[in-house]
């Protein structure tokens, strides 16, 4: 619904460009007569000095940035961020697109850079242009190393249960887990588990023998 609104909008948006052609010249078609989508509804393209392969790789320490970040704000179990993680992410975003859109115009979002070429070829602009497929893949490649990193170096949500329950001052006893908080009952029920994991106390048709 959102395309066949975007372009059925197209005619009003013709009748503006008549009164201000340098600012449409990029929306012209390629016939030089009409008009497609406004300013090509942003589509991501390579500046003209750009090579693909640096293109391919701004926009992947782009994302490799962005999702670093919200890794380690958003996700990270001992991220001191809290509410402020957007915060952190929004400044990420930021700068990301300061450096990347003299470029690439910043892509660092597959979604975001496929929508507009799809909307402009219905408008009958075609920005299917050299480097299209950079904004398709390297964000894949970006969040790939992104999230190795994360894991590897900063050990974001790699400890498992067991241990997290460690570090909070938990104390693992066989497949029994004994924490100094726990009342006296409780700490009588976790030694009648123990207990029974031990065959002096288990008869042989499997009841709990009595003590002396």
């Amino acid at each position: 619904m959102f395309a066949l609104s975007a372009c059925r909008s197209f005619g009003n948006f013709r009748l503006v460009c008549i009164h201000s052609k340098d600012v449409c010249n990029s929306s012209r078609l390629p016939d030089g007569i009409g008009y497609g989508p406004p300013f090509g509804l942003g589509a991501n393209q390579l500046w003209p000095k750009v090579t693909i392969g640096c293109g391919f790789l701004v926009e992947t320490v782009g994302t490799y940035v962005l999702v670093l970040t919200i890794l380690n704000a958003a996700v990270h179990e001992k991220s001191t961020a809290s509410n402020a993680a957007p915060v952190a992410i929004g400044w990420a975003v930021l700068i990301v697109h300061l450096v990347l859109v003299p470029l690439t115009g910043c892509g660092i979002n597959p979604a975001r850079s496929f929508g507009p070429l799809v909307v402009d070829s219905m408008g009958g602009l075609n920005k299917w242009t050299r480097g299209w497929w950079i904004f398709l893949i390297a964000p894949f490649f970006g969040s790939l190393f992104a999230t190795l990193t994360a894991q590897l170096m900063f050990q974001v949500n790699s400890a498992t249960g067991d241990e997290k329950k460690k570090d909070e001052g938990s104390e693992l006893r066989g497949d029994v887990l004994v924490s100094p908080d726990l009342s006296g009952a409780e700490k009588c029920i976790n030694d009648k588990l123990e207990a029974v994991k031990d065959d002096d106390f288990v008869s042989d048709d499997g009841t709990l023998k009595e003590s002396a």
